[in-house]
């Protein structure tokens, strides 16, 4: 026991060093390698900018908070919008008093917290730039003007200001804001790079169109999501030094406390609503959310082990009535809090058709309230709907509905008999809703069926989900294992005919290419040349065809005997792609592609791979729709087996030179 206590405290201690000196270090190691020049943009029109504040009571800072915001000298359209919800006091009244006209103030009569009220404004919003901030916050001369100039900067999609939190009179300063001192120098360096992804909420601005819309049930997280959900598209978070807001630093111990619990609510619920963070590759904003916990966590175990089985205590078998009954009590008491102060959210479902079959789960989820979930509207051609259900749209219309009512879920009916054909083009293509069918009879006896039970509706789930988790690990695992046996067992071949490449043809002897990879992003791909250099220079992206002139004599036996795709491995190990998996296309033929067969962006869901169920299934001529059913059929149906029995299939094909 003690072995593990000590254990588990050099493991808190190494994650609190990773956290608080390792991590730091490395970044502004980075920092000062990258290119820190601000390489400005094309150039454009002077953007428009508009100011939101949410604030709820505020009336004691609300009116000099407005008259900070009109003294910004902006050489642009610049517009100030506040949100106050549920407010109890006079904010609305007396931020109109102080900006006037030039401030649009609105009122939204009940709380809705301040997710839902930034997405109004928002979405109100026509303005480039929008700068977000607090109502008890104040912004020096300069600062909107220092936000957009860090926007200019090529790519970038968000840029975060520096917060200065000032002591209160007569206190020479905080630990809070010697802290937050520590904090700034990271985000700098951070913001050289581009992933400056946690941003000052007091101060922080982002391109309109990259701005993401805010789940409702998160808590004040907005300055985390918004430059998240930039830098997932793409966008560059940074930093602007010179972008300053003054802040005071919190004296009263309880207030901040209730404030600092709500911060740790609310990552709680991003990382439980954001489940793609999970699916991603670790990243250092969930490190630095997670390492903090883990090392508390660890260091309590720690103090428990030692101090509790440092010697050999002797209990009294009663001991273990009253821990079942008292514990039973508190775990019951726990619950009812739990329950009570932070409820869980219903997931909203869309039922899609308004026959019997609709009726019968709106009535069935309506009698199980327990079961989490709640019917926001159904969607159906035809013009009937159920009793208590509005109608919010055609099938034409249900991406846009899925996305206004934020559904959690979309429930197929067999009555809406269009659906089969058209759901691939209709369905959100970047949403989080699951689809759920009603099955009919026959359709339950088909094959490997998912069910998910709602209320007592068996439902099957008919989204695609890619692999994660233990399994992905073990795949990947299998991968690196494979490729890096196989890589080493054919580097004679591989070194046999690059020299054959140099001595029959000009040009190097490999070939690097563009493909799609996992999540739709760009990689390069690495082959030996089977073609003459500038092959596609008249004809441009084109496929190979049979007996195709642009191919070398050497090229063609490389090609015959698969010799040209060994170095695929080396993107194998680099987690570009998989063993197994649906193969990668070019960009211009996965555009051309995903325009003409819909569904084709769900192979991208996993790794691409050396070889797949397609590849032993089909020829070269195989068209694209063919493929991706085979591609769709395999990752529905993965298995380790699935891989070994796709890899030794895979021999044949390539001795008798068919295949794809």
């Amino acid at each position: 026991m003690t072995v593990l206590a000590a254990t588990l405290l050099a493991l808190a201690l190494l994650l609190a060093a990773w956290s608080y000196l390792a991590y730091p270090a490395i970044v502004r190691r980075l920092a000062r390698r990258a290119d820190s020049s601000d390489r400005p943009g094309p150039a454009a029109d002077r953007p428009s900018v508009e100011v939101l504040v949410s604030a709820a009571d505020e009336e004691q800072v609300i009116a000099d908070r407005v008259r900070d915001l009109l003294a910004q000298n902006v050489d642009a359209e610049y517009r100030i919008s506040i949100g106050c919800d549920g407010s109890a006091d006079r904010t609305a009244e007396k931020a109109r008093d102080a900006g006037g006209s030039r401030v649009a103030v609105r009122e939204f009569p009940e709380r809705r917290g301040k997710a839902s009220v930034l997405n109004d404004l928002v979405a109100g919003s026509s303005a480039d730039i929008l700068v977000f901030t607090d109502a008890n916050t104040r912004f020096e001369p300069g600062a909107i003007r220092a936000l957009c100039r860090a926007l200019e900067r090529r790519g970038a999609g968000a840029a975060c200001g520096r917060l200065i939190l000032e002591a209160p009179e007569g206190d020479s300063g905080t630990p809070e804001s010697a802290f937050w001192d520590r904090e700034t120098d990271l985000k700098e360096a951070e913001g050289r790079l581009g992933v400056c992804l946690g941003a000052n909420g007091a101060i922080y601005a982002a391109r309109r169109s990259e701005v993401p819309r805010l789940p409702s049930d998160t808590t004040s997280m907005d300055d985390f999501l918004i430059p998240l959900g930039v830098a997932r598209r793409g966008g560059a978070v940074v930093f602007a030094g010179d972008a300053v807001a003054r802040e005071g630093a919190g004296r009263d111990a309880r207030a901040e406390t209730s404030r600092r619990f709500r911060i740790g609510v609310g990552a709680g619920q991003v990382l439980r609503r954001e489940g793609w963070l999970w699916k991603e590759r670790f990243r250092d904003p969930l490190g630095r959310l997670l390492i903090p916990a883990l090392f508390f966590q660890l260091l309590a175990l720690s103090a428990i082990f030692f101090l509790a089985f440092a010697q050999a205590y002797a209990f009294p078998r009663s001991v273990l009535v009253l821990y079942v009954l008292i514990n039973g009590a508190l775990v019951a008491l726990w619950r009812v809090l739990l329950e009570r102060l932070f409820p869980q959210p219903r997931r909203r479902a869309l039922i899609v058709g308004t026959g019997p079959a609709a009726l019968l789960i709106a009535d069935t989820i309506r009698r199980h309230p327990w079961s989490g979930v709640e019917v926001v509207g159904l969607v159906a051609d035809s013009e009937s709907s159920i009793p208590g259900v509005e109608r919010v749209g055609a099938l034409a219309d249900l991406a846009e509905a899925a996305r206004r009512l934020e559904a959690d879920e979309i429930i197929l009916t067999p009555e809406e008999t269009s659906w089969r054909d058209r759901i691939g083009e209709v369905l959100p293509r970047e949403g989080d809703a699951d689809l759920l069918v009603w099955p009919s009879p026959f359709e339950t006896m088909i094959g490997r069926l998912r069910f998910r039970i709602v209320g007592d509706l068996p439902l099957l789930e008919a989204k695609l989900r890619p692999l994660e988790g233990v399994p992905a690990g073990a795949k990947r695992a299998f991968d690196i294992a494979g490729a890096f046996v196989l890589l080493v067992a054919a580097l004679p071949f591989l070194a046999l005919a690059a020299v054959l490449v140099l001595s029959t043809s000009r040009g190097g002897p490999f070939y690097r290419q563009r493909r799609i990879g996992k999540d739709g992003l760009a990689f390069s791909l690495w082959k030996l040349r089977t073609m003459r250099v500038g092959a596609e220079i008249e004809t441009g992206a084109v496929l190979s065809a049979p007996k195709d002139p642009r191919v070398t004599f050497v090229g063609r036996l490389l090609r015959a005997m698969r010799v040209d795709e060994i170095p695929q491995l080396w993107n194998v190990l680099r987690g570009d792609m998989s063993l197994v998996g649906p193969r990668p296309e070019r960009p211009e033929f996965t555009e051309r592609f995903s325009r003409r067969v819909a569904g084709y962006s769900l192979r991208h869901s996993v790794r691409p791979g050396l070889t797949g169920l397609a590849q032993i299934s089909g020829d070269y001529s195989t068209e694209p729709e063919i493929k991706l059913r085979y591609d769709l059929a395999y990752l529905n149906n993965w298995s380790f087996g699935l891989d070994l029995a796709i890899l030794l299939r895979t021999l044949p094909v390539v001795l008798t030179r068919r295949g794809i």
